[in-house]
């Protein structure tokens, strides 16, 4: 941490910390060494490094942060952002782990008070508060020490500034005093109080602002997103060059191809150049001329076989041909999205180190611990709770990056989303690499449907093959549109009924279990995050604390607790200290499903305990029925 007289100030911080607390116009606190005092800072600017290419897809990063703002600043308002946000306008940087001398800062509130007196003390830069005055010594008692006043004024049109001495209508601000009770007074004027507030200085509204401790959250709220890092490199690229490559990446999803021809297609699909082509061809002639003792027209004729074979084209072609006539919505971006949403997926459910618990391992682990578990029940219970399979995965590879912040608000409708400042040519986006922990949930395809079915959502001619995993996958993704799904608005029932059905049941589930696994594992509730893949559909609750640690709690309350934690979360959701009024007009509130923004993917939208329990409504008679209602 540093500033030109703070360079021997500098704090040991964790890079996912920095992400969530030490960001541009934020206030932080931190201690002067030498005497380990206490101060408020503001922080200026990162002086970063770009994170390097080969290390991240910027692409990926960047539309998502493009396509995030964008639906911000149609809900609300957005300033100090350009467009289109891509490589070309943005850089995505990081800072180096360790002591993070490149947060640069300065002490802010710039306003003292003395313990003893209380005489109001004001510098105009960090730089001479300590040059001037670095014994923080009152200049007017000549005995007490500045303490600094660390009020700050926030407004939800994204301005924020420190509180700065306010003057006597008579004599100024050389004479005044603190009150201690967020006033000033003048010593000529003791009884008068002068009140700490001001008018925003930005926005159109001239707000009346009043103070609050630096350090409150409300004074500074980043927007944060998490996404998945696809670890094959070639995987990511093919995805991203190659025209049919979200097409062959679905039908490995269907089972169209296997993985091993996934990866023979990815390999293949780089050896694009002719040359290369051609060069691996003569080599081959002349190694089946020599090892097969044939003639060069026989060895030709063997060798555009073997590169046939590599090719896969046949493969490719069925693969492509299948996903164009079973697959509704051609879009390529919808195409490219359900293709990343099932990469992601299987990177979760095989995690590069392969760091996994199946609940077949649970059963077992829990059997040695002897806890009042009763692991005989945990497959049976998974079942009864409509999950297909679960796992603990460990080793989740993240990508977290912060685009902006808020102040005051965090809804759309009523904050401003302002970007970072340019450290170079470009504007920024901050990200860092962290590896997780999490349990996943893989729902019960054949279970849902008959759910939508039992509540007449959809017709019985509606209803695939319950038998046919393909068929089944299919349905998922031609009925749920990923693009419904946004961060900070409802999905449309009229417009996208199935897709809001199946989310709202799945993002329930998600919060009612997220919720009382942190009761169960000892982790707090804003340490844990969701990450929904509703084409699945699948639910991933993953620890995801300022540290970017594993610390194995979610692997101890899967394998040790697995059956207490369902059970538990049954009981739970079935009861919120706001009913009747919740269940029958909300359907979910603060005292049963919410969860703080840092939790919820989704900005609490589009949640329903009714679609979990059942609901029977007396004034219409109408009877809905939950996907946990005969547990």
């Amino acid at each position: 941490m540093s500033s030109s007289d703070l360079r021997d100030n500098q704090m040991q911080r964790g890079l996912n910390q920095a992400l969530y607390k030490y960001l541009p116009h934020s206030w932080i606190d931190f201690y002067k060494k030498v005497d380990r005092t206490p101060y408020t800072a503001y922080v200026t600017q990162w002086n970063s490094e770009e994170i390097p290419k080969e290390e991240l897809n910027k692409n990926r990063l960047l539309l998502r942060v493009s396509r995030t703002v964008e639906e911000f600043n149609n809900h609300g308002k957005i300033k100090d952002y350009i467009f289109p946000i891509n490589e070309e306008t943005y850089s995505v940087r990081t800072l180096v782990p360790g002591v993070n001398s490149d947060v640069i800062t300065e002490v802010n509130p710039l306003t003292f008070f003395c313990g003893n007196c209380s005489k109001v003390h004001s510098y105009n830069t960090s730089e001479n508060f300590f040059r001037y005055n670095p014994n923080r010594t009152c200049t007017a008692c000549k005995v007490g020490t500045l303490k600094q006043l660390n009020l700050v004024y926030a407004c939800e049109c994204g301005w924020g500034g420190p509180v700065e001495p306010i003057g006597c209508r008579v004599h100024g601000k050389d004479h005044l005093y603190y009150n201690g009770n967020f006033s000033f007074r003048c010593k000529f004027e003791p009884h008068r109080k002068i009140e700490i507030r001001r008018k925003c200085p930005s926005c159109d509204k001239k707000k009346d602002l009043y103070t609050k401790n630096a350090l409150d959250m409300s004074n500074y709220l980043p927007k944060s997103l998490t996404m998945i890092d696809l670890v094959d490199v070639d995987l990511d690229k093919f995805l991203e060059t190659n025209t049919d490559g979200s097409r062959i990446v679905i039908s490995n999803w269907l089972e169209k191809i296997n993985k091993k021809e996934l990866n023979k297609i990815v390999k293949n699909s780089s050896k694009n150049d002719p040359d290369d082509e051609s060069d691996r061809l003569q080599d081959l002639i002349k190694t089946y001329m020599e090892k097969l003792q044939v003639s060069e027209e026989q060895a030709t004729m063997i060798a555009r076989v073997t590169l046939s074979s590599e090719s896969n084209e046949t493969v490719v072609n069925e693969a492509v041909d299948d996903i164009n006539q079973s697959i509704l919505n051609l879009n390529p971006n919808n195409l490219n999205d359900l293709a990343v949403q099932f990469l992601e997926y299987d990177t979760v459910l095989n995690p590069p180190n392969s760091y996994v618990s199946t609940l077949e391992n649970a059963i077992k682990v829990s059997r040695k611990l002897n806890t009042n578990a009763n692991p005989e029940q945990f497959e049976q219970l998974s079942k009864k709770f409509g999950f297909k399979h679960v796992q603990a995965s460990g080793d989740i590879p993240f990508i977290m990056a912060s685009y902006g912040y808020t102040r005051k608000e965090t809804d759309p409708g009523k904050a401003t989303l302002v970007g970072f400042p340019a450290e170079r040519k470009k504007k920024n986006i901050y990200a860092a690499k962290m590896s997780t922990e999490g349990i996943l949930f893989e729902l019960d395809r054949a279970a849902i449907i008959k759910w939508l079915h039992k509540n007449n959502i959809i017709s019985e001619q509606s209803v695939p093959d319950l038998t046919n995993e393909t068929e089944l996958k299919k349905w998922f993704i031609n009925h749920i549109n990923p693009g419904a799904i946004t961060t900070f608005s409802q999905i449309n029932e009229n417009t996208d009924k199935i897709t809001y059905y199946v989310y709202n049941l799945i993002h329930s589930i998600s919060h009612s279990l997220l919720k009382q696994s942190a009761n169960l594992c000892g982790l707090d509730k804003n340490s844990l995050s969701e990450y929904i893949f509703p084409n699945v559909p699948g639910i991933l609750i993953y620890c995801q604390n300022s540290q970017g640690l594993n610390i194995g709690a979610m692997f101890n309350i899967f394998e040790a607790y697995f059956d207490k934690w369902l059970e538990s979360t049954k009981s739970a959701v079935e009861k919120c200290i706001f009913d009747p009024i919740c269940i029958d007009r909300d359907h979910a509130c603060s005292g049963c499903l919410y969860l703080n923004e840092v939790s919820c993917v989704h900005f609490n939208k589009d949640l329903d305990r009714r679609f979990l329990l059942g609901h029977y409504d007396r004034t219409t008679d109408d009877r809905f029925y939950g996907y946990w209602e005969d547990i």
